[in-house]
Protein backbone atom coordinates (compact mmCIF):
# COMPACT_ATOMS: atom_id res chain seq x y z
CA UNK A 1 0.00 0.00 0.00
CA UNK A 2 1.28 3.46 -0.90
CA UNK A 3 1.57 5.69 2.12
CA UNK A 4 0.20 9.22 2.13
CA UNK A 5 3.73 10.56 2.47
CA UNK A 6 4.94 8.66 -0.59
CA UNK A 7 1.83 9.68 -2.54
CA UNK A 8 2.56 13.29 -1.67
CA UNK A 9 6.10 12.91 -3.01
CA UNK A 10 4.75 11.43 -6.26
CA UNK A 11 2.30 14.32 -6.67
CA UNK A 12 4.95 16.93 -5.98
CA UNK A 13 7.33 15.24 -8.43
CA UNK A 14 4.61 15.16 -11.08
CA UNK A 15 3.76 18.84 -10.61
CA UNK A 16 7.44 19.82 -10.79
CA UNK A 17 7.94 17.74 -13.96
CA UNK A 18 4.91 19.29 -15.65
CA UNK A 19 6.07 22.78 -14.65
CA UNK A 20 9.52 22.12 -16.10
CA UNK A 21 8.02 20.83 -19.34
CA UNK A 22 5.77 23.89 -19.57
CA UNK A 23 8.71 26.21 -18.94
CA UNK A 24 10.83 24.44 -21.55
CA UNK A 25 7.95 24.55 -24.02
CA UNK A 26 7.63 28.29 -23.56
CA UNK A 27 11.40 28.54 -23.93
CA UNK A 28 11.33 26.83 -27.31
CA UNK A 29 8.37 28.91 -28.42
CA UNK A 30 10.24 32.08 -27.43
CA UNK A 31 13.29 31.02 -29.44
CA UNK A 32 11.13 30.10 -32.43
CA UNK A 33 9.26 33.43 -32.38
CA UNK A 34 12.58 35.29 -32.08
CA UNK A 35 14.07 33.43 -35.04
CA UNK A 36 10.87 33.98 -37.03
CA UNK A 37 10.83 37.71 -36.30
CA UNK A 38 14.52 38.06 -37.16
CA UNK A 39 14.55 36.13 -40.43
CA UNK A 40 10.99 36.41 -41.78
CA UNK A 41 8.88 39.14 -40.19
CA UNK A 42 11.10 42.12 -40.99
CA UNK A 43 11.49 41.17 -44.65
CA UNK A 44 8.23 42.73 -45.78
CA UNK A 45 9.22 45.04 -48.63
CA UNK A 46 8.86 42.25 -51.19
CA UNK A 47 5.28 41.47 -50.12
CA UNK A 48 2.97 43.66 -52.20
CA UNK A 49 -0.80 43.66 -51.89
CA UNK A 50 -2.47 41.85 -54.77
CA UNK A 51 -4.08 44.18 -57.27
CA UNK A 52 -7.64 42.90 -56.83
CA UNK A 53 -7.85 44.15 -53.21
CA UNK A 54 -8.90 47.79 -52.82
CA UNK A 55 -9.31 49.72 -49.57
CA UNK A 56 -12.00 52.41 -49.35
CA UNK A 57 -11.55 55.02 -46.64
CA UNK A 58 -14.87 56.43 -45.42
CA UNK A 59 -14.06 59.28 -42.98
CA UNK A 60 -15.37 58.70 -39.47
CA UNK A 61 -16.38 62.34 -39.10
CA UNK A 62 -18.48 64.24 -41.62
CA UNK A 63 -16.75 66.97 -43.61
CA UNK A 64 -16.14 70.05 -41.48
CA UNK A 65 -17.02 68.42 -38.16
CA UNK A 66 -15.03 67.04 -35.24
CA UNK A 67 -17.78 65.06 -33.50
CA UNK A 68 -19.14 61.69 -34.55
CA UNK A 69 -22.72 61.51 -35.80
CA UNK A 70 -23.74 57.85 -36.13
CA UNK A 71 -26.79 58.59 -38.27
CA UNK A 72 -24.73 60.74 -40.64
CA UNK A 73 -22.04 58.07 -40.86
CA UNK A 74 -24.53 55.34 -41.69
CA UNK A 75 -26.13 57.50 -44.38
CA UNK A 76 -22.72 58.18 -45.96
CA UNK A 77 -21.91 54.47 -45.77
CA UNK A 78 -25.24 53.66 -47.40
CA UNK A 79 -24.41 56.12 -50.17
CA UNK A 80 -21.11 54.31 -50.73
CA UNK A 81 -22.91 50.96 -50.96
CA UNK A 82 -25.41 52.44 -53.45
CA UNK A 83 -22.49 53.83 -55.47
CA UNK A 84 -21.02 50.33 -55.60
CA UNK A 85 -24.43 49.07 -56.70
CA UNK A 86 -24.63 51.63 -59.50
CA UNK A 87 -21.17 50.57 -60.69
CA UNK A 88 -22.45 46.99 -60.73
CA UNK A 89 -25.26 48.08 -63.03
CA UNK A 90 -22.57 49.55 -65.31
CA UNK A 91 -20.86 46.13 -65.45
CA UNK A 92 -18.23 46.83 -62.78
CA UNK A 93 -18.91 43.83 -60.60
CA UNK A 94 -16.97 43.46 -57.35
CA UNK A 95 -16.02 40.09 -55.90
CA UNK A 96 -17.10 41.05 -52.38
CA UNK A 97 -17.56 44.00 -50.02
CA UNK A 98 -16.01 43.84 -46.53
CA UNK A 99 -17.08 46.37 -43.92
CA UNK A 100 -14.35 46.73 -41.30
CA UNK A 101 -16.95 48.38 -39.08
CA UNK A 102 -18.87 47.34 -35.95
CA UNK A 103 -22.64 47.86 -35.91
CA UNK A 104 -24.50 48.42 -32.65
CA UNK A 105 -28.26 48.35 -32.20
CA UNK A 106 -28.63 52.16 -32.22
CA UNK A 107 -31.63 52.90 -34.41
CA UNK A 108 -30.17 56.01 -36.10
CA UNK A 109 -30.43 55.34 -39.85
CA UNK A 110 -30.25 51.60 -39.20
CA UNK A 111 -33.08 50.95 -41.67
CA UNK A 112 -31.33 53.11 -44.25
CA UNK A 113 -28.23 50.94 -43.91
CA UNK A 114 -30.22 47.69 -44.03
CA UNK A 115 -31.89 48.76 -47.26
CA UNK A 116 -28.54 49.66 -48.85
CA UNK A 117 -27.05 46.27 -47.91
CA UNK A 118 -30.18 44.51 -49.20
CA UNK A 119 -29.89 46.27 -52.56
CA UNK A 120 -26.37 44.88 -52.96
CA UNK A 121 -27.44 41.40 -51.85
CA UNK A 122 -30.26 41.52 -54.41
CA UNK A 123 -27.53 41.98 -57.04
CA UNK A 124 -25.76 38.87 -55.64
CA UNK A 125 -22.95 40.97 -54.14
CA UNK A 126 -21.75 39.46 -50.87
CA UNK A 127 -21.42 41.95 -48.02
CA UNK A 128 -19.44 40.97 -44.90
CA UNK A 129 -19.00 42.93 -41.67
CA UNK A 130 -16.98 42.80 -38.47
CA UNK A 131 -18.63 41.78 -35.21
CA UNK A 132 -17.32 43.44 -32.05
CA UNK A 133 -15.41 40.76 -30.11
CA UNK A 134 -13.32 43.01 -27.88
CA UNK A 135 -14.91 41.80 -24.63
CA UNK A 136 -15.65 38.19 -25.59
CA UNK A 137 -13.57 36.92 -22.66
CA UNK A 138 -15.25 39.19 -20.09
CA UNK A 139 -18.96 38.76 -20.78
CA UNK A 140 -21.58 36.33 -22.08
CA UNK A 141 -22.68 36.27 -25.70
CA UNK A 142 -26.32 37.08 -24.94
CA UNK A 143 -25.53 40.18 -22.88
CA UNK A 144 -23.09 41.46 -25.48
CA UNK A 145 -25.22 40.58 -28.49
CA UNK A 146 -28.21 42.49 -27.11
CA UNK A 147 -26.24 45.69 -27.76
CA UNK A 148 -25.37 44.76 -31.36
CA UNK A 149 -27.38 45.11 -34.58
CA UNK A 150 -28.49 41.47 -34.47
CA UNK A 151 -30.82 41.67 -37.46
CA UNK A 152 -28.02 43.06 -39.65
CA UNK A 153 -25.62 40.29 -38.72
CA UNK A 154 -28.13 37.47 -38.93
CA UNK A 155 -30.16 38.46 -41.99
CA UNK A 156 -28.13 40.86 -44.11
CA UNK A 157 -24.41 40.21 -43.76
CA UNK A 158 -22.70 37.17 -45.24
CA UNK A 159 -21.16 34.84 -42.68
CA UNK A 160 -23.13 36.30 -39.77
CA UNK A 161 -20.72 37.28 -36.99
CA UNK A 162 -17.04 37.53 -38.00
CA UNK A 163 -14.00 38.78 -36.08
CA UNK A 164 -10.83 40.76 -36.74
CA UNK A 165 -9.08 40.23 -33.40
CA UNK A 166 -5.30 40.40 -33.84
CA UNK A 167 -2.74 39.92 -31.08
CA UNK A 168 0.99 40.47 -30.79
CA UNK A 169 3.45 38.10 -29.17
CA UNK A 170 7.16 38.88 -29.08
CA UNK A 171 6.77 41.23 -32.04
CA UNK A 172 4.81 38.70 -34.12
CA UNK A 173 1.19 39.42 -35.06
CA UNK A 174 -1.31 36.58 -35.25
CA UNK A 175 -5.01 35.78 -35.09
CA UNK A 176 -7.24 32.77 -34.50
CA UNK A 177 -9.30 31.05 -37.19
CA UNK A 178 -12.20 31.06 -34.75
CA UNK A 179 -12.89 32.58 -31.34
CA UNK A 180 -15.26 31.25 -28.69
CA UNK A 181 -17.99 33.44 -27.27
CA UNK A 182 -19.38 31.76 -24.16
CA UNK A 183 -23.15 31.52 -23.68
CA UNK A 184 -24.73 32.19 -20.28
CA UNK A 185 -26.77 29.00 -20.76
CA UNK A 186 -23.68 26.86 -21.25
CA UNK A 187 -21.69 26.05 -24.35
CA UNK A 188 -20.37 28.66 -26.73
CA UNK A 189 -20.59 30.04 -30.25
CA UNK A 190 -17.64 30.04 -32.62
CA UNK A 191 -16.97 33.31 -34.44
CA UNK A 192 -14.80 32.85 -37.52
CA UNK A 193 -12.09 35.27 -38.67
CA UNK A 194 -13.39 37.60 -41.37
CA UNK A 195 -10.32 37.05 -43.56
CA UNK A 196 -10.71 33.27 -43.33
CA UNK A 197 -14.42 33.31 -44.19
CA UNK A 198 -14.04 35.60 -47.21
CA UNK A 199 -11.08 33.63 -48.58
CA UNK A 200 -12.99 30.36 -48.15
CA UNK A 201 -15.94 31.75 -50.08
CA UNK A 202 -13.78 33.11 -52.89
CA UNK A 203 -11.67 29.95 -53.10
CA UNK A 204 -14.84 27.84 -52.73
CA UNK A 205 -13.72 25.94 -49.62
CA UNK A 206 -16.77 24.63 -47.79
CA UNK A 207 -15.65 24.52 -44.16
CA UNK A 208 -13.16 26.17 -41.81
CA UNK A 209 -10.33 24.10 -40.26
CA UNK A 210 -11.71 21.14 -38.33
CA UNK A 211 -9.99 22.49 -35.22
CA UNK A 212 -9.47 26.20 -34.39
CA UNK A 213 -5.92 27.22 -35.22
CA UNK A 214 -3.72 30.28 -35.20
CA UNK A 215 -2.40 32.16 -38.22
CA UNK A 216 0.65 34.38 -38.38
CA UNK A 217 -0.17 37.79 -39.87
CA UNK A 218 2.59 38.80 -42.31
CA UNK A 219 2.73 42.52 -43.02
CA UNK A 220 3.80 43.70 -46.43
CA UNK A 221 4.93 46.79 -48.29
CA UNK A 222 3.06 49.79 -46.86
CA UNK A 223 3.34 51.82 -50.04
CA UNK A 224 1.57 49.11 -52.02
CA UNK A 225 -1.41 49.30 -49.69
CA UNK A 226 -1.43 53.11 -49.79
CA UNK A 227 -1.48 52.97 -53.59
CA UNK A 228 -4.61 50.82 -53.45
CA UNK A 229 -6.49 53.02 -50.96
CA UNK A 230 -9.29 55.29 -52.15
CA UNK A 231 -11.06 57.89 -50.01
CA UNK A 232 -14.83 58.25 -50.44
CA UNK A 233 -15.85 61.70 -49.29
CA UNK A 234 -18.89 63.97 -49.26
CA UNK A 235 -19.28 67.73 -49.39
CA UNK A 236 -20.11 69.49 -46.12
CA UNK A 237 -23.66 68.81 -44.90
CA UNK A 238 -24.17 66.15 -47.59
CA UNK A 239 -24.74 62.40 -47.21
CA UNK A 240 -25.30 61.56 -50.89
CA UNK A 241 -23.24 62.15 -54.00
CA UNK A 242 -19.97 60.96 -52.48
CA UNK A 243 -16.87 60.88 -54.70
CA UNK A 244 -13.77 58.69 -54.84
CA UNK A 245 -10.43 60.47 -54.41
CA UNK A 246 -9.08 58.85 -57.58
CA UNK A 247 -10.28 56.64 -60.37
CA UNK A 248 -11.39 53.20 -59.19
CA UNK A 249 -12.68 50.39 -61.36
CA UNK A 250 -14.31 47.94 -58.96
CA UNK A 251 -14.73 45.08 -61.44
CA UNK A 252 -13.58 41.80 -59.84
CA UNK A 253 -12.25 43.74 -56.85
CA UNK A 254 -12.50 42.79 -53.18
CA UNK A 255 -13.49 46.06 -51.54
CA UNK A 256 -12.51 46.61 -47.89
CA UNK A 257 -14.30 49.59 -46.33
CA UNK A 258 -13.05 51.22 -43.15
CA UNK A 259 -12.35 54.54 -41.45
CA UNK A 260 -8.58 54.46 -41.54
CA UNK A 261 -7.67 57.58 -39.59
CA UNK A 262 -9.81 56.52 -36.62
CA UNK A 263 -8.80 52.84 -36.71
CA UNK A 264 -5.30 53.15 -35.31
CA UNK A 265 -3.90 50.39 -33.10
CA UNK A 266 -1.24 51.86 -30.81
CA UNK A 267 1.70 49.81 -29.54
CA UNK A 268 1.77 47.27 -32.36
CA UNK A 269 5.38 46.28 -33.09
CA UNK A 270 6.56 49.38 -31.29
CA UNK A 271 4.41 51.76 -33.33
CA UNK A 272 0.93 52.32 -34.70
CA UNK A 273 -0.86 50.17 -37.26
CA UNK A 274 -4.10 50.74 -39.13
CA UNK A 275 -6.63 48.03 -38.30
CA UNK A 276 -8.03 47.92 -41.86
CA UNK A 277 -4.49 47.40 -43.17
CA UNK A 278 -4.10 44.36 -40.92
CA UNK A 279 -7.34 42.93 -42.30
CA UNK A 280 -6.12 43.48 -45.86
CA UNK A 281 -2.84 41.64 -45.21
CA UNK A 282 -4.67 38.81 -43.45
CA UNK A 283 -7.04 38.41 -46.39
CA UNK A 284 -4.16 38.49 -48.88
CA UNK A 285 -2.39 35.72 -46.96
CA UNK A 286 -5.56 33.63 -46.66
CA UNK A 287 -6.22 33.91 -50.40
CA UNK A 288 -2.68 32.60 -51.02
CA UNK A 289 -3.22 29.65 -48.71
CA UNK A 290 -1.13 31.16 -45.87
CA UNK A 291 2.05 30.93 -47.92
CA UNK A 292 3.38 34.43 -47.22
CA UNK A 293 5.00 33.43 -43.93
CA UNK A 294 6.21 30.29 -42.25
CA UNK A 295 4.40 29.49 -39.02
CA UNK A 296 6.25 29.49 -35.65
CA UNK A 297 6.08 26.30 -33.63
CA UNK A 298 2.91 26.86 -31.63
CA UNK A 299 1.76 23.24 -31.55
CA UNK A 300 2.08 21.86 -28.02
CA UNK A 301 2.83 18.32 -29.23
CA UNK A 302 5.68 19.52 -31.45
CA UNK A 303 7.20 21.59 -28.66
CA UNK A 304 7.01 18.73 -26.15
CA UNK A 305 8.64 16.43 -28.69
CA UNK A 306 11.50 18.90 -29.07
CA UNK A 307 11.90 19.10 -25.29
CA UNK A 308 12.02 15.31 -24.93
CA UNK A 309 14.38 14.98 -27.90
CA UNK A 310 16.93 17.43 -26.51
CA UNK A 311 16.55 15.97 -23.03
CA UNK A 312 18.04 12.74 -24.34
CA UNK A 313 21.36 14.41 -25.19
Amino acid sequence: MVSLGRLGIYLITFVVAVSILAALTNFWQSIDYYVYKTFYLNDSEEIKLRSDIALIDLPYHAEGTTTFDRGNYRKRLSDLLDTIGSRYDANERPEAVLLDIFFTNDIQELETLKNAVKRLRDKQIKVYAVYDMRDHEQTFLEKHDAKQAQDLYENYFEGYRLHTMFEEKMGVLSYQSELKFTSEHGGHQFVEALASKVARDINMVDAPPSEPRGYILPLGNEQSIVNQTYAFTHAANETVGGKFSKELNINDKILIVGSLEDDQLVGIQGGTKTGTHLLAWALFDQLKGNQLAKQPLNNIAVNLALVLCFACF
